[in-house]
C-alpha cells in the first residue's frame, strides 16, 4: 500500500510537493504543484532525489527514501541543506 507525503515550501512563493511512494513494490512519485517530477521504481533499499523549485525564488530539495518490506517506508527531506534531514509522517493513502 502506497502512503503520502506532503509539505510545503515557501517563501516569497508557495510550492506544495505531494510524495507517494510503495515500500513494497518500490514505486515512487514526487508531484510539485501537482506536476510529476518524479516517477521511479526503487530496486534497492534508499534512493536519493534532488531537484530544483521555484521560478524566480530557487530552493533545491533532497530527499531520501527507504523501503522497508514490513513496516512503512521511511522518507526525509531537506531543503536548501539549510538544516538536517526531517523525517516526514504519512498524511494520505
Amino acid at each position: 500500500m502506497p502512503t503520502g507525503h506532503e509539505f510545503q515550501v515557501e517563501m516569497d512563493e508557495k510550492h506544495l510537493i505531494r510524495i507517494k511512494f510503495s515500500g513494497w513494490t518500490g514505486h515512487f512519485k514526487v508531484f510539485v504543484d501537482g506536476k510529476e517530477v518524479i516517477d521511479k521504481w526503487i530496486l534497492t533499499r534508499m534512493y536519493y532525489a534532488r531537484f530544483m523549485v521555484g521560478n524566480k525564488e530557487k530552493h533545491q530539495i533532497e530527499l531520501r527514501a527507504y523501503r522497508r518490506v514490513f513496516s512503512w517506508p521511511r522518507l526525509q527531506v531537506r531543503v536548501d541543506r539549510e538544516f538536517g534531514w526531517t523525517t516526514l509522517n504519512a498524511v494520505f493513502t
